[in-house]
């Protein structure tokens, strides 16, 4: 197999696509930069040739990169970032966020976008909606998106940072109860997603959860049997991915529908087990050990069975 440079992968990947290089790079790089990059006259940051690659839909995670020192301690940031925000620590994110403002040395304005992404998820986490907001808009001007908000994103390429920004925004809206927005923006991502191919990254993280608000909107204005269609879908996604992050709301949602439609197929029992087995799994610390939560969920279910 005829192995090809970066700069070959990313012209060929363009011209087979029927991109422009200013679609491609629109608010990431320049075009010239882009140019050079193709012809391999210059390497790109490792973050800029990222987000062109998943515009492309392409996996950056599948290359073989070697970091700069400087991208490197970026990327372990992120990741300490990340940890802090999933295990609810958000004085210690936010200290994090600014320690990696600090370190930032190129000019590029993807890590200011990660900043203002990272910003609005702390405080959507806090339900300070109105706020997060206006930091997850600011995060999507920093690369020319932020049309996507009045127009959809109907022939527009999306990293996976901008999906992600996008579906943020979506489910502050329908927190807030602003269901004109929300839905338009899950009904964008969901013909985004469901155009691309079934391996694509973005499709096999975003469309799971994406499927699930659908559903939830439609069992909410009493549509059942679409809401069920969705549930259906978003779950099986993941039991092939075997992924449970968001199984366990999907069951409860879809188990309720079925309750509503009265479906034959519907095991109450086994179902139910499933959905505490879910709920006991999330209850574990990072060794596996049930939380004061857990345990007591679990006093709680044997009490109820004696």
């Amino acid at each position: 197999m005829q192995e090809i440079t970066l700069g070959e992968m990313l012209e060929n990947s363009r011209i087979e696509k029927g991109i422009s290089k200013l679609q491609l790079c629109d608010g990431i790089c320049s075009v010239m930069a882009l140019g050079r990059y193709e012809k391999d006259e210059r390497i790109p940051d490792k973050f800029v040739i990222d987000c062109l690659l998943e515009r492309l839909d392409k996996n950056p995670e599948k290359l073989e990169f070697i970091d700069s020192d400087d991208e490197f301690s970026l990327r372990l940031y992120r990741d300490e970032i990340e940890s802090a925000i999933e295990k609810g620590i958000f004085s210690k994110a936010e200290e994090l966020l600014e320690n990696y403002k600090n370190e930032i040395k190129t000019a590029s304005h993807l890590h200011h976008q990660y900043i203002a992404m990272k910003s609005g998820e702390i405080l959507a986490k806090q339900k300070q909606y109105q706020q997060a907001l206006t930091h997850l808009e600011k995060a999507l001007t920093y690369t020319n998106r932020a049309s996507i908000l009045k127009s959809g994103i109907e022939n527009m390429l999306l990293s996976y940072t901008e999906i992600e920004i996008l579906y943020q925004i979506a489910s502050i809206h329908y927190f807030l109860s602003n269901d004109e927005i929300s839905n338009m923006l899950f009904l964008s991502l969901e013909n985004f997603l469901n155009g691309l191919s079934e391996y694509n990254e973005k499709k096999i993280y975003f469309f799971p959860n994406v499927l699930y608000y659908r559903g939830v909107i439609e069992k909410e204005h009493f549509n059942y049997g679409a809401a069920y269609d969705y549930l259906c879908k978003a779950e099986q996604i993941l039991r092939n991915e075997y992924r449970f992050d968001g199984l366990l709301n999907i069951m409860k949602s879809r188990i309720d529908v079925e309750k509503q439609i009265k479906s034959p197929s519907l095991d109450t029992e086994n179902e139910e087990s499933m959905v505490l087995a879910l709920e006991m799994a999330a209850m574990c610390n990072e060794e596996g050990l049930l939380t004061q939560e857990g345990v007591k969920l679990w006093e709680n279910t044997a009490n109820q069975q004696l």
